[in-house]
């Protein structure tokens, strides 16, 4: 007589618990039909209440819509992890399961597990922010990473896995701690790499306060015109000045600031609608045509200056107050080119420089003047000969047209940078217009009060909107660890 083989589950611990010599599990006996309608019911509610424990658990959740309902006890939408999501549905995660001959039932449902996988961390991490803060650099480079689906390489720079590396990039530089970046590694297309390379790696950039360029209007202004402007920002800097002509009017523009007591000086006539801009760097250009070599840059010697200003705003039976600045800097002239500035005739022979010091600009508000030559007349110039200016004269026309233009940085902003190589997503269609989503996506992360805008890593957009001058965008290459010190033995 052959042994009946027991069931399984639920049923066979029933029908263990009667004697042998009964034979429960003889099939068709009542007591089998009746344990193992029993024990299914236990077996599937007890997978039921499995699957229940699994799915409030998020690194035992099987289901998408497990780990979504999650995410969503911390206030997170399947919108914040739009990346893994729209890469699922492009049928990027089977793509990364390489030219493996496999069925595709085990395709699908690997490419799923991986899916699962990277929507998994990308919760982790984002209630990991939450928890810990938002507002923070850490937390806008980390949300961008997340938003992206990218990896953070810390264990590149850092031999603790728990490492966070966030470069603080200008920090060397004297107006520096504004610009921080991370090194990740993020998706490219299309989803199946060469065999033996790895997915790309680059950086994250977060730009503090960018710089936000800013100028006064192209205002006419008349002989011995004064004007203020005000630099806002945290910083003084440098200022270009752009002087267009007006007729035959300007001839031998000056503009002076009469705050810091410089000034910059064209020897030559500014044609109607010409433009003749003094630089940052120094270099003078009329109508895009380098004509440094007839300009100058002056300091000092503004004392009637000031004196004639301050006379004009004090009261009749009041003196007229001293200047405020030390009586050297005052009196004490400086010209680059030297004698660029002697009135007499013949004009003296200059030595051209390649560039003139550069006009600065100070934080808050400054004083400035405009001037153009009056009262010269000689045969050796009869095209600069110019009669004297009325008493007032904001009578006669504008002599010319002047502005500033500088850089300042933009308190209470911040730029994020993402690599210029996702575009390749856009372009396959797997996302539209990936800066817009990840601003969108940051909104979580961002302090109150903070504007953010999000565009792609471009070297010349980070050049002009920070104090850097120049960017390594390459990723390190892991330390190499120090070889052990072998222990001495006892002698």
């Amino acid at each position: 007589m052959t042994a009946t083989p027991p069931l399984a589950g639920r049923s066979g611990k029933i029908l263990s618990r009667f004697p042998a010599f009964m034979l429960a599990p003889t099939p068709g006996k009542v007591l089998a039909v009746v344990a193992t309608a029993l024990g299914a019911d236990m077996d599937e509610a007890e997978r039921l209440l499995m699957r229940i424990q699994q799915s409030h658990r998020l690194q035992t959740a099987p289901e998408e819509r497990d780990l979504l309902a999650l995410a969503a006890l911390c206030d997170l939408h399947e919108a914040d992890f739009f990346m893994v999501e729209l890469l699922q549905a492009q049928g990027y995660f089977a793509g990364q399961l390489g030219a493996a001959a496999l069925s595709d039932q085990d395709r699908c449902q690997g490419a799923y597990e991986l899916f699962l996988g990277r929507l998994r961390d990308d919760i982790s991490r984002s209630i990991a922010v939450l928890l810990e803060g938002c507002g923070t650099i850490w937390a806008l480079l980390e949300g961008t990473a997340i938003l992206l689906d990218a990896d953070r390489l810390d264990a590149t720079f850092s031999p603790d896995p728990t490492a966070r590396f966030v470069q603080h990039y200008d920090d060397a530089l004297p107006h520096g701690g504004f610009v921080h970046r991370t090194p990740v590694r993020y998706h490219s297309w299309p989803p199946t790499p060469p065999p033996g390379t790895q997915p790309p790696e680059g950086w994250i950039y977060l730009v503090e306060n960018p710089l936000s360029d800013k100028s006064t209007n192209d205002t006419p202004r008349h002989q011995r015109e004064a004007f203020r402007d005000t630099r806002g920002g945290f910083f003084d800097g440098q200022v270009s000045i752009q002087v267009t002509g007006i007729g035959d009017r300007t001839v031998r523009p000056m503009v002076i600031n009469e705050t810091d007591h410089e000034g910059f000086f064209y020897a030559d006539v500014v044609h109607d609608g010409q433009k003749l801009v003094l630089t940052t760097d120094g270099k003078v250009l009329l109508d895009g045509t380098d004509v440094t070599a007839r300009a100058a840059f002056f300091s000092g010697a503004l004392v009637d200056a000031a004196v004639e200003r301050r006379s004009r705003l004090a009261p009749a039976d009041q003196p007229v107050a001293p200047a405020p600045s030390a009586a050297a800097d005052n009196v004490t002239d400086v010209v680059t080119p030297p004698g660029a500035l002697d009135r007499a005739f013949p004009r003296p022979a200059l030595t051209a420089v390649a560039a003139l010091p550069p006009m600065d600009l100070r934080l808050g508000e400054s004083s400035w003047r405009f001037s153009v030559e009056e009262g010269a007349y000689d045969l050796s110039a009869y095209d600069q000969a110019v009669y004297a200016f009325p008493e007032d004269a904001s009578t006669v026309p504008p002599s010319g047209q002047v502005q500033l233009a500088w850089q300042e940085n933009e308190p209470f902003a911040a730029s994020v940078l993402i690599p210029v190589e996702l575009k390749a997503l856009e372009a396959a269609g797997v996302v539209k217009d990936l800066p817009t989503l990840v601003r969108a996506g940051l909104e979580r992360y961002r302090a109150a009060g903070v504007r953010l805008d999000v565009s792609y890593f471009d070297q010349a957009w980070l050049l002009s909107h920070s104090v850097l001058k120049t960017v390594d965008n390459t990723i390190p290459t892991a330390p190499t660890p120090a070889p052990a010190i072998p222990a001495q033995q006892p002698q």
